[in-house]
Order: structure tokens, then C-alpha cells, then sequence
């Protein structure tokens, strides 16, 4: 039986000395009768609120954790289509090398440059400019700055672009009104694929909108 099946048919009470509590908490606050502090969290198999002890919300905390960590392994497993099998054996990898259990997020981080790396070995540009895409999202999710790798997207989609020879010009696009100033006057600046790689004008570093990050991106321009 899990700790948390003792919460089934909790009545409005301290759960600690058992006495009546009236108005029932709704947030943290100490019992009139014993002084403890009572907590309010919400059951995770029917969301629910319930009356816990400080011990018992730190462990519906962990389980809550437990509960987050596996929805954002799967989703991962989805957005990246990673198996199991992949996911697993890099895991082992990444534990016989640093002798330490890593993170979910440390696993598809390791996928994600193994890809990269086998995507660089045959000069797929595009593939390369998605990777690094993938990377940059990746690390705003962590609230880390994806510039670099924004950067390295936008010069692998030019060579991209260079390499066909079809596209021979480029077109700047901006997110509109959430642009900053910068991004704003780079709207519909046009370049050869050649000048853009020269000067790389996106991703504007120290971008100013409200994301945090550059989302200008190119339009290629087919005579």
C-alpha cells in the first residue's frame, strides 16, 4: 500500500494530533490545537487537495517529480523519435563514463550530439540546421542561451542553401510586433546566400523581446 492510500477519505482534521479543523486550510498554517503546521497539496491520483504533514508533502513532491519526469521522457522520446533501446544504451554510456547516474535531459542531450556529429561527418547541412535548431530549443527549455546554437542553424541552412545552387538570395523574416528594434530593421533585408554567411545577421545576439532569444529566420529567394 502507497503512503499516499492513508489520504483515501481524509476527513477535515489535523494530521497530526487528529483535531477538528474549521474553516479547513486551503494553504499552509498551523494547527490551533498542537501549533504544527499543516500543509495543502494536491493528491496525485485524483488531484484532490488533502491535509499532509510536512513530511508527507515532501513526499508528495517527489512524487509529483517522479510523475513530471516521465511525461517529459516520453515526450522526448516522441519529439526526438528516440527508442527505448537508443535512450537505454546511451544512458549506460554516459554511466560507465562519468560513474554517475545521468539525467533524463543529459541522455537526449548525448543523442542529440551523436546525431549532429554523424550528420557532420556526411555534410547534410540541413539535417545539421534542424540538430542545431533541436539544440537551441533544448536549451531554452533550461533557461540557458541558445545563441550559439541558433547561430550554427542559421550558417548550416545558408551552406544549405549554397550547396543547392537553386537559392542564390535570402530574405529576412521577422516575428512581426513581438520583434525587437534590431530584428525589426532587419525585416525584409535581402542578401545574397554569400553576404549572409559573410555577415551572419541573425540571430541577433542580446535579442530584446520578451522570448529572450532571436526568432528571425531566412526566406529563400528562387529566381
Amino acid at each position: 500500500m502507497g503512503f499516499l492510500d492513508k489520504f483515501k477519505k481524509q476527513k477535515p482534521n489535523c494530521p497530526y494530533c487528529e483535531a477538528s479543523l474549521d474553516p479547513v486550510p486551503t494553504r499552509k498554517k498551523k494547527c490551533p490545537s498542537c501549533g504544527q503546521f499543516i500543509y495543502v497539496r494536491r493528491r496525485p491520483s485524483d488531484r484532490k487537495r488533502i491535509l499532509v504533514t510536512e513530511e508527507d508533502a515532501k513526499r508528495i513532491e517527489e512524487e509529483w517529480k517522479r510523475i513530471h519526469e516521465e511525461q517529459e521522457y516520453k515526450q522526448l522520446l516522441e519529439h526526438f523519435s528516440v527508442s527505448q533501446k537508443e535512450y537505454q544504451n546511451r544512458e549506460k554510456d554516459l554511466l560507465k563514463k562519468f560513474k554517475t547516474v545521468p539525467s533524463q535531459r543529459d541522455v537526449f542531450w548525448a543523442i542529440l550530439n551523436d546525431r549532429l556529429l554523424e550528420a557532420m561527418k556526411g555534410k547534410s547541412w540541413g539535417k545539421i540546421s534542424e540538430l542545431y535548431r533541436e539544440q537551441a530549443h533544448f536549451l531554452i527549455d533550461e533557461g540557458k542561451d541558445p545563441f550559439r546554437s541558433l547561430q550554427e542553424s542559421m550558417r548550416c541552412q545558408l551552406r544549405d542553401y549554397h550547396s543547392s545552387g537553386v537559392v542564390k538570395k535570402v530574405q529576412v523574416y521577422s516575428a512581426g510586433n513581438s520583434s525587437c528594434d534590431k530584428c525589426k530593421e532587419l525585416r525584409g533585408k535581402i542578401l545574397t546566400v554569400e553576404q549572409a554567411l559573410e555577415t551572419m545577421p541573425i540571430p541577433v545576439d542580446n535579442c530584446a523581446n520578451s522570448y529572450g532569444y532571436c526568432r528571425c529566420v531566412y526566406l529563400p529567394i528562387v529566381d
